[in-house]
């Protein structure tokens, strides 16, 4: 997953891949971890690459998703399809995917906690922000206590 994160953010908009990376990319695309990755990387890519491009990597690693998926990468997957959907402007789409990515892996290294928090304050649903902040310090008390 790192490796294909690192590949596709290196990736220049608009122009081919070489061969190697090329290949690289097919056989990372085929994996859940792979294609999750690569869709990270093109999300976190500074030459930015279009939702769809993004998305369609995201169906992929969904396609290829083992059932036995630890949470913490089950929770990253719901996270970046919901940041994804949430610069979509698709809001109930967008919440619904963070939320299930906080339910998924309740842990304050999440970082869907504050992408969700950030999507309620946004959307101005103000009680449901807090909230969001109450369970990110009910974990932190539980992780320290």
């Amino acid at each position: 997953r790192h490796y294909a994160m690192l590949l596709a953010r290196s990736l220049p908009r608009g122009q081919r891949p070489d061969e190697r990376t090329q290949r690289h990319l097919d056989l990372l695309a085929q994996d859940f971890y792979g294609a999750l990755g690569i869709a990270e990387g093109l999300a976190a890519n500074k030459d930015g690459y279009s939702t769809g491009v993004v998305a369609g990597f995201l169906n992929k690693a969904r396609d290829a998703m083992p059932s036995d998926v630890p949470k913490e990468h089950l929770s990253r997957f719901f996270y970046i399809r919901g940041v994804l959907r949430d610069n979509l402007r698709d809001s109930p789409g967008a919440a619904g995917d963070l939320e299930t990515a906080v339910s998924v892996w309740p842990s304050p290294d999440n970082p869907a906690f504050q992408a969700l928090q950030a999507h309620y304050r946004r959307t101005g649903n103000e009680g449901a922000a807090n909230g969001v902040e109450e369970r990110m310090k009910q974990f932190k008390r539980r992780k320290s206590g």
